[in-house]
Order: structure tokens, then sequence, then C-alpha cells
């Protein structure tokens, strides 16, 4: 769909955020699912997008990956640009990941999020990811990984007297 509904004016963040509110909710997470199907992932729907789905829009594993894992994928699409994806949204996800046998989560938005719903999520050591206007800018572009190494930590602390230096 997105090959199709995306025209090449749309690598401005700007462009894809006004075509990404003129679409629907199912439109949008269509979108979602089909940008995760072309950085590499199986991807599966659970349900139509106004059937309860308890917070899990979109289930994708890798397709080839000697360390296969279950991504939870929450889509928010909001009509109006100002509008904020918040912290509830990431504890929710959190949850999720808690309590279903997933690895790890992902909230998509076609605008942002607060800051709540960012330290939220910094608060789960990785296992919650956000993505935005501006990461969904590089998808459009097939860059799915902008930005990932950054979210990685320099270092861990292993024990009280042990902390390896990752970079």
């Amino acid at each position: 769909m997105s090959e199709r509904l995306i025209p090449r004016s749309c690598h401005d963040t700007a462009a894809l955020g006004i075509l990404c509110q003129a679409w629907n909710t199912s439109a949008f997470e269509e979108f979602v699912a089909e940008r995760l199907e072309k950085s590499g992932m199986r991807v599966w729907r659970p349900s139509d997008t106004y059937v309860p789905d308890g917070g899990v829009d979109i289930i994708a594993s890798p397709r080839q990956s000697p360390f296969p894992f279950l991504l939870a994928v929450q889509v928010k699409h909001h009509a109006a640009k100002n509008l904020k994806t918040g912290p509830d949204t990431v504890k929710d996800m959190q949850s999720i990941v808690s309590n279903l046998p997933f690895h790890a989560g992902m909230i998509v938005t076609n605008t942002d999020f607060t800051q709540d719903a960012q330290w939220w999520a910094a608060k789960s050591s990785g296992k919650i990811q956000l993505q935005n206007i501006f990461q969904l800018r590089d998808w459009v572009s097939d860059d799915f990984t902008s930005g990932r190494l950054r979210e990685m930590p320099n270092k861990i602390q292993l024990t009280p007297r042990l902390t390896v230096d990752i970079w």
C-alpha cells in the first residue's frame, strides 16, 4: 500500500505528516505493517482496526534471524499534528510485553510522543521502542535503522564491580 500511496515528496517530514493525517486509522495501520514487512519482518494483524485487540495492532517477527523474537506493535493515528501520544500508551505496552509472550514492544505514531511517554519508554531498558513521524520519514526511504544505535547504552553495569563498555 505505501509504495502506491506515498509520493516521493513524502521524504519530507511535513509532507509525510500531512499525508498520514489525511489517512484513516486503518490506512495508517496498513502503512506501518507494510513498512515492517519491507524491513524484513513477518507481519500479522490480529484483528480489524476497530475491533478490540488488547493494545496489539500488529505482531511482527524477523523473517530470517538466528535469534527470533516477537514484537507487539501499537499504532497511534492522530488526526491533528499537534496531538501527541502520551504515557498511558507506553504503560499499556509495558504491561503487554511483561504479561504476554512478546520480547519487545513498539509504538508508532504519525505525530510525536510527550516527554512523559519518552521517559516511561526509556525506563523499559530498550524493550519499548517509540517511532514518531521523523522515523516514519526514514522508513519511507527504506532506512529502518536510523537512530537505533543512538538508543543503545554506551556501557552496561553487570555487577556492582563490573561495568562493560559497549562502544
